[in-house]
């Protein structure tokens, strides 16, 4: 439990230092960040799961700190928008983010098929439809409508699916309180059963 514990606290302790506002419904703010390491998250996947491939921990983990990662890119995007950069030169780099966001659910169902089937089958499913809809979609539906916005409304409208990552992001803490469990302790009585779970 001391893992699993000390994993939520310091995810916790980071979203604080991020202004997560404690009123219910509000969006945390993603931070432009040119270097925000998104990739280096994403492809950190492997390395993290050698030693316990089906850690449900660990899952959640790289999973909340990759979209927050990339909201941060996304909103840095959306800030040289405002300086007069022109979308088409982040284009190759919103469509890799878009790809790498549905790769991540597609690494979390290969992984642990069971959790995955539980959070779709559970209260968490819309999550997962959100995503579809509310990042991927809208990430190829501002890239396909570039020419019809203004500048002002594409760093607009960027940074507001900037902000839907990051939401996503405390969605996905959400769920780990819920159906994660340590499986690298040997005792996981104080852990929630995801499978005992009504």
């Amino acid at each position: 439990m001391g893992n699993l514990r000390k994993l939520l606290q310091e995810n916790m302790r980071r979203f604080r230092t991020k202004n997560l506002s404690e009123a219910m419904g509000s969006l945390q703010q993603a931070s432009p960040n040119e270097n925000s390491g998104w990739e280096r998250e994403f492809n950190s996947f492997s390395s993290q799961l050698r030693n316990n491939p089906q850690s449900s921990n660990i899952l959640f983990g790289w999973w909340l700190e990759v979209y927050s990662a990339m909201a941060d890119q996304l909103a840095f995007y959306a800030q040289q928008l405002n300086l007069g950069y022109k979308i088409e030169q982040f284009k190759p780099e919103i469509l890799k983010i878009a790809k790498a966001t549905g790769d991540c659910m597609n690494k979390f169902q290969t992984i642990n098929p069971q959790l995955y089937d539980r959070l779709v089958n559970d209260d968490y499913g819309y999550v997962f439809r959100k995503i579809k809809d509310d990042q991927i979609g809208e990430l190829h539906d501002l890239l396909k409508d570039a020419k019809k916005l203004s500048p002002s409304e594409l760093s607009r409208t960027l940074t507001d699916i900037a902000n839907v990552y990051q939401f996503r992001s405390e969605n996905i803490l959400n769920m780990s309180w819920d159906y994660a469990i340590d499986s690298d302790l040997p005792d996981n009585s104080d852990n929630i059963n995801i499978y005992s779970k009504n």
